[in-house]
């Protein structure tokens, strides 16, 4: 309750001045340094408690269907996710009008998921809430 009610008094970033983030990279490709100090489990337990958050962050850079999502969470994190994980998330989503589901021609079976217009501001949101609290955390604990 503490970290909501802080994350919630704590500015927004509007794109005025320097994105506090902005000095994180993009995507981590390469795991050596993790692979150095035993193994992934930080990473893999970041991601799968956060898991709302990433299929967010993936769904905004680019529109994509379920398989494809967990495929992109394994590429970039080198965490394997279940299907039985994921599709409950794009559900919930798309329930709330975040994401609607567009289908490619000719194939009814793959289903594409794109951020509505309100979504993308939900998304967008939802991830700099993150953001914001993830920097709180970072700072009080370096």
């Amino acid at each position: 309750m503490f970290v909501k009610d802080t994350v919630a008094e704590m500015p927004t970033y509007d794109g005025s001045e320097s994105d506090p983030t902005s000095n994180r990279p993009e995507k981590i490709s390469d795991f050596r340094l993790f692979e150095e100090f035993g193994s992934n489990d930080e990473i893999e337990t970041i991601i799968k408690k956060h898991l709302n958050i990433v299929v967010l962050s993936l769904i905004k850079k680019k529109p994509m269907c379920g398989q494809d999502i967990i495929k992109e969470i394994f590429t970039q994190f080198n965490v394997f996710i279940s299907q039985s994980s994921v599709y409950p998330i794009l559900y919930s989503l798309k329930d709330k009008d975040v994401i609607e589901i567009h289908s490619p021609k000719g194939d009814l079976r793959t289903k594409i998921y794109v951020p509505t217009e309100k979504g993308e501001a939900i998304i967008n949101a939802k991830i700099n809430e993150f953001a914001l609290a993830l920097d709180y955390v970072l700072s009080t604990i370096k």
